[in-house]
């Protein structure tokens, strides 16, 4: 049996915290894999035919692999998996972009931001965009200015079931833990894996709090763009709220 850990990396989900403790322990049997840097779909197909031509690899991260895992008879694929507040995400995003010095996060206040990723130009990523990258869609679509997938009911039951179905993930607000449960999965396993707390591209500038990230980011939007931004992440919306009741029933405090 072949075992191999696949990370679904979601930007802004401390993904590369887990990337760091990924490459630090395997090294060379460790690559990230994206088609594009902009956007495409990397599918259970392209990530078993990864698998074939670097047969000593034992872990893959990547932004835009899309689900189901990769089958085949002799592998057994370990997904990981951080989810996040969808509207921390946002505000989590643009403290990261202004920090990298991104221009369109540079010459934009976090109003004006907002309305600029929800406008014609805008893009998915703000969007239940955890919900879009957890269903069973593995042809996802988001250009500016062009198509862009919008998440629908199918969308949400297929994430939702997903979820229900993972042996374990995480939660970024209660990341310590997470890296915990994690750790006691894998080591069995894969006992070079040394998981521990790395907190890469964390955003300093922002309170520790959950609650106080929320109600500084509802201060700086408005009402009106703040239900806006709600509206549209809907579905992430519950999708965290589910996510967060099976951590606690799963594994408690």
């Amino acid at each position: 049996m072949r075992n191999v850990i696949l990370h679904y990396h979601i930007f802004k989900n401390a993904g590369t915290s887990i990337e760091t403790a990924l490459s630090r322990s395997f090294g060379s049997a460790w690559r990230s894999y994206d088609k594009d840097p902009l956007w495409a779909n990397v599918t259970a197909s392209d990530f078993l035919e990864i698998l074939e031509a670097e047969p000593e690899l034992k872990a893959i991260s990547s932004h835009q692999g899309r689900w189901p895992v990769p089958s085949a008879d002799g592998l057994r694929i370990f997904p990981l998996l951080l989810l996040r507040h969808p509207i921390d995400r946002v505000g989590s995003m643009y403290s990261y972009n202004r920090r990298i010095g991104e221009p369109d996060a540079m010459a934009r206040t976090l109003s004006e931001y907002v309305d600029w990723l929800l406008g014609d130009c805008g893009s998915m990523v703000v969007r239940s965009f955890q919900t879009l990258f957890l269903s069973d869609d593995d042809a996802l679509t988001d250009f500016p200015g062009g198509p862009v997938s919008e998440v629908t009911a199918d969308h949400l039951s297929s994430a939702l079931n997903r979820l229900n179905g993972l042996e374990v993930f995480g939660l970024v607000e209660r990341f310590e833990e997470s890296i915990a449960i994690f750790r006691q999965w894998l080591e069995p396993t894969f006992p070079e894996l040394k998981l521990t707390v790395f907190r890469e591209n964390a955003s300093t500038d922002r309170h520790s709090s959950l609650k106080e990230r929320l109600h500084k980011i509802a201060n700086q939007l408005g009402r009106r763009r703040m239900r806006r931004l709600k509206r549209v992440n809907e579905a992430d919306l519950e999708l965290w709220s589910s996510a967060t009741e099976q951590f606690e029933r799963r594994w408690g405090r």
